[in-house]
Formats: C-alpha cells, structure tokens, sequence
C-alpha cells in the first residue's frame, strides 16, 4: 500500500483506512462481473459491509470476489440483484481472518432507476 497516497492518507495511521478497503472490494467486484455484458463498465449502485477487524500493515491483505444469486422477491432491495443488476458477495482475509465482507450491486447504466430495467 502506497501510505503516501494523498486520499487514503490523508493523515497518519497504524491500519488500513477503511475507505481504502471500501475501494478495493468495489475493485474487485467489479472484476468479478467485468464478462457479463451489458456490465462491462458498470456502477457500484449498492452496498452492505461489515467491518470486523482492522487491517494491519505488514501482513497481505487477500480479496475475494463472487458473483451471487440474487435473494428471493421481496428481499432488502438494496442487494435484489434486479434487471441489469449484479449482486457480488466480496471480502478481504488477513491472516486466515475475514476482516471485511460486502455486498455489492452493481448496475450496467447508473442513469436507469431499478423500475425501469
């Protein structure tokens, strides 16, 4: 991690911002649906975390990212996975521990609201 980073440290810390893992699973989500036509280029449209631990500096940080079905009718709508939405499950693991998740929607044109998909 480049700590010089003017947007992610903007001031001194001893873990990994959350914003910047925020930035990393939208990343990675979006290489998870980065195939599936019309998404190529989407936008984050939703989302849910968790955090449940900090980052630590001097040890990997691994992201995972999983397109998922979408929940039943009648779901939270923020991640229904509905039209031309794509839910995608994503996490970031340090040492064995899953220290932040997420649920990831996104949409292929941020200009449609999800009734009109």
């Amino acid at each position: 991690m480049d700590q010089s980073h003017p947007t992610f440290f903007d001031h001194g810390s001893d873990h990994v911002q959350a914003v910047l893992m925020l930035e990393a699973l939208k990343q990675c989500g979006l290489l998870a649906v980065a195939d599936r036509a019309p998404l190529a280029g989407g936008v984050l449209s939703a989302m849910r975390v968790g955090f449940h631990a900090y980052g630590e500096f001097g040890s990997d940080i691994e992201l995972d990212a999983r397109e998922a079905e979408p929940p039943r009718a009648g779901a939270d709508r923020a991640v229904a996975g509905l039209g031309a939405e794509r839910l995608v499950n994503a996490q970031a693991v340090q040492d064995g521990q899953v220290i932040t998740d997420a649920d990831l929607v996104f949409r292929a044109d941020w200009r449609k609201a999800p009734e009109e998909s």
